[in-house]
């Protein structure tokens, strides 16, 4: 299994600065608006959603597949968290 937590934003920012920025972060925000900054478009959504299920072990449902859970790094971190039952702050929801 893979390791969670504060991890999760960090390697969804890496991937997308790495495929879709060429290397380049050039100051992305957490909450910008991947679509509207031209980040990405509907093929990198797919290739993001592809990414975050091989990555993180997880499998997203059609309903999930929306911009309210892939159009930023936040949101995207906050879907996988969720799918893994993390809070942000780290702790397993089961245990807490």
């Amino acid at each position: 299994m893979t390791t969670v937590g504060p991890n999760v934003s960090q390697r969804v920012r890496e991937y997308i600065v790495n495929s879709f920025l060429l290397g380049e972060d050039d100051g992305l925000s957490d909450t910008a608006s991947l679509l509207e900054q031209g980040v990405v478009d509907s093929l990198g959504l797919v290739e993001l959603v592809l990414f975050v299920e091989e990555e993180f072990e997880i499998s997203l449902e059609e309903e999930e597949l929306t911009n309210e859970n892939l159009d930023s790094i936040e949101r995207v971190s906050r879907l996988v968290e969720a799918k893994m039952g993390i809070s942000r702050n780290g702790i397993d929801r089961a245990e807490g």
